[in-house]
């Protein structure tokens, strides 16, 4: 074998140790470096830009429903109950019998008055008749002066009789017409509290009779919105019996002092309830308008309800910050929300957020 023959293995070794040392920084520096690191990711977001507008500035309250009047109507005369005409429920005009008592015994005394009286009428027509020709004796020089003293005496006793005879007579005649319970006004029958046969005094209550055609709205205002309250403000307020139904009414009596206890001010509105739809009793919310005020409007769909209120999502540098917000307690058109703290003129808001987002999120 030739001496180049010798030589070409160890040639062939060098070249490959040589191309295995210029690989190995290459693939050591792959290593080092490790996986690529992904992407950041950013959302899309759909944002409406929040704007300034003058909304109406309400107060939320809680109230009450009561009959414009209330009349426990009760007897003026003593005796035993005769006869019933109503039951509860009952629609009633004014002056209508509620109920008639036995008033036999008075009826008798007022017969015995009204005689008293048409005696007494009889007596006096005498006195006048001797009194006159007492004057004309007199006159004559008949009879002396002391006569006709005695014959005026006479006379103006006789018209006292009859003034007392006719007072006794009237009083018996009420007490008749007393026997017959009617009602002070037009209304609805609440409770009958009597039944036949039962014996009732002066002042006893025979029947709960309401006026229901107007009601009365009974607010309690806290101090704080007590002197933003007028007469003539405008009332909106719904019902748990009428779910979905919004009412009206106007503020006409506002008291004139804080209960000392819950500090609120008592205030009532009046409500027309013609067709009888409302029943005293009844618990209300009620929204009463103080006037207009200027508010920061959001789309409703931003807003996210907790526990502490609201929240909502504002797209600022690229990503989202989460804020608590103070809405403003009003009525609107369900689409907007009145917001006073939180969120400032011009920022965008996140429509419809979801729970992928949270605060910090890159946003676009």
């Amino acid at each position: 074998m030739s001496k180049v023959g010798h030589l070409a293995p160890l040639l062939v070794l060098a070249l490959a140790g040589s191309a295995v040392a210029c690989r190995s920084p290459v693939v050591s520096e792959a290593k080092a470096q490790g996986p690529a690191a992904p992407a950041e990711v950013v959302m899309k977001v759909d944002t409406a830009t929040a704007a300034t507008k003058t909304v109406p500035r309400t107060i939320k309250l809680r109230g009450t429903l009561e009959a414009n009047r209330h009349s426990d109507v009760a007897s003026d005369a003593a005796g035993k109950v005769a006869q019933t005409f109503v039951e509860r429920g009952a629609l009633v005009k004014k002056g209508a019998v509620l109920a008639r008592l036995d008033v036999t015994n008075a009826a008798l005394t007022a017969q015995q008055a009204k005689a008293d009286k048409e005696s007494a009428e009889t007596d006096a027509a005498l006195a006048a008749d001797e009194l006159a020709r007492t004057e004309r004796l007199v006159t004559s020089g008949a009879i002396g002066d002391a006569e006709l003293v005695r014959a005026r005496a006479r006379k103006s006793a006789a018209e006292q009789r009859v003034q007392a005879a006719g007072a006794r007579s009237a009083l018996s005649a009420k007490t008749v017409g007393d026997g017959l319970v009617r009602a002070p006004f037009d209304g609805l029958v609440a409770d009958r509290w009597v039944d036949e046969g039962e014996w009732v005094a002066p002042s006893a209550r025979v029947a709960t009779v309401l006026d229901v055609s107007t009601l009365r709205l009974k607010l309690f205002v806290p101090e704080a919105a007590a002197l933003a309250v007028k007469e003539g403000q405008d009332v909106r307020f719904s019902v748990s019996s009428e779910p979905g139904r919004t009412f009206t009414g106007r503020v006409r009596y506002v008291g004139p002092q804080l209960h000392a206890a819950s500090r609120e001010l008592v205030v009532e509105a009046v409500v027309e309830n013609a067709e009888r739809t409302l029943k005293p009793g009844g618990f209300a919310t009620a929204h009463l308008a103080l006037g207009e005020r200027p508010s920061v409007v959001v789309p409703a769909s931003a807003l996210r309800k907790v526990s502490a209120g609201s929240r909502v999502f504002v797209l600022r540098d690229g990503k989202l910050e989460d804020r608590v917000c103070e809405v403003l307690e009003t009525e609107s058109n369900g689409a907007e929300a009145y917001v006073l703290a939180g969120v400032k003129e011009g920022e965008r808001v996140v429509v419809k957020p979801t729970t992928e987002m949270h605060d910090g999120l890159r946003a676009e």
